[in-house]
């Protein structure tokens, strides 16, 4: 919904804090993954679409959970760093999100944002999924061990 109406609302100065908070962006794209720091620039470009939007009460409502959503975004992407290519991705939709808003093409924008918010959610529950199989593995193998332990005693 925010990227929709960004596009739709996003002024001169909107656009330009967009694309400040997204050349922040590509700054961690070259550089090394630091969760922490990272986040805060991810958070402040979805902070600078919300705020673009103007729409108030979606504006309050990013403010007041800011911190829970940098907080949210920086466990997310310690996650996603496990993944080979993964912030490439999410760099590449964040960069469709801010050309959708600067073209001022609101449909463009809320699917771009929509696939955004789809990979992460379905790379996560992978990556989750993942670990509860390594988890499980992991205990068989024990088992097995400690089974063969028990016999050559």
């Amino acid at each position: 919904m925010a990227a929709y109406f960004a596009a739709l609302r996003a002024t001169d100065a909107d656009r330009e804090i967009l694309r400040c908070r997204f050349a922040a962006l590509e700054d961690i794209q070259r550089g090394s993954r630091e969760a922490q720091h990272d986040a805060l620039a991810d958070a402040s470009f979805h902070l600078a679409i919300a705020d673009a939007s103007h729409n108030v009460a979606l504006i309050h409502v990013m403010r007041g959970l800011f911190d829970l959503l940098l907080s949210n975004i920086c466990r997310s992407l310690e996650r996603l760093y496990t993944r080979e290519g993964s912030y490439e991705v999410i760099h590449t939709q964040h960069h469709a999100i801010l050309q959708a808003v600067l073209a001022r093409d609101p449909q463009v924008a809320r699917q771009a944002a929509h696939v955004h918010l789809a990979y992460v959610e379905t790379t996560l529950q992978d990556i989750d999924a993942e670990a509860g199989r390594q988890e499980l593995s992991q205990r068989r193998l024990e088992s097995l061990r400690a089974l063969e332990a028990n016999t050559a005693s």
